[in-house]
């Protein structure tokens, strides 16, 4: 398959988890035999398109309307204060990038794609314009959610994100099964959510690789016991 994968952040743009669950699952997508075209932000230094590592990534530049957004916003992000030039980013990350797609890549470029991936609100947008744009299946990957996040209260805005693109997603993905009972219990439909671990790199990880004196002094800087 040919996958068009939006994420907020990725490699050498790393922030949190989500950017190293990126920067690992890309590449194993890839090992499977399909071709990734990544989407991500551009912090002003990075290529507007690369290959990188066999993967074809797309940082639009931005551009700063933060200064005349608060005429076309709810109150709810006028609350936001100077975070409104987060949303700033994301809205023009996400129209940037859904134009791209499909105004540059399938219909300019001829690129054949066979679904499209979002991760979290800050992409979710992006999903939801190519989906209703192209009719390509569109998976909605939730790491995490405003309610959750903000112990069930936050911005009606991002509430509002999340919910449109999964009522217009085919599929959505979370990573463990209390989040998918939270999104059940908050109305997502549950048909079409399934859970999916987030991957691990158990050779990495392999506490095998050190040598058991170099475990020691690690548990003895931590203060752990023997036990």
């Amino acid at each position: 398959m040919r996958i068009g994968y939006f994420v907020w952040e990725y490699p050498p743009r790393i922030i949190g988890g989500l950017g190293t669950y990126a920067e690992n699952i890309c590449p194993a997508i890839l090992n499977l035999g399909h071709d990734i075209s990544v989407f991500t932000v551009n912090d002003g230094t990075l290529r507007t398109r690369e290959i990188l590592n066999g993967i074809d990534i797309n940082r639009p530049m931005l551009v700063d309307g933060s200064n005349i957004l608060p005429l076309f916003l709810t109150e709810d992000l006028k609350r936001w204060g100077t975070g409104i030039k987060l949303f700033n980013d994301v809205l023009i990350y996400n129209i940037l990038s859904a134009t791209k797609l499909v105004n540059e890549l399938i219909k300019k470029e001829g690129y054949n794609f066979d679904m499209i991936c979002a991760h979290d609100w800050l992409s979710a947008m992006a999903g939801t314009m190519i989906k209703q744009e192209t009719g390509l299946p569109f998976v909605f990957h939730l790491h995490s959610t405003e309610w959750g996040r903000s112990l069930d209260g936050g911005s009606e805005t991002v509430l509002h994100i999340e919910k449109t693109a999964a009522e217009v997603a085919d599929r959505i993905i979370t990573v463990r099964y209390p989040m998918e009972e939270d999104l059940i219990r908050h109305g997502f439909d549950p048909d079409k959510t399934k859970v999916c671990w987030n991957d691990i790199r158990v050779d990495k990880y392999d506490p095998k690789r050190l040598a058991p004196e170099d475990i020691t002094g690690l548990r003895s800087r931590y203060g752990v016991g023997p036990e």
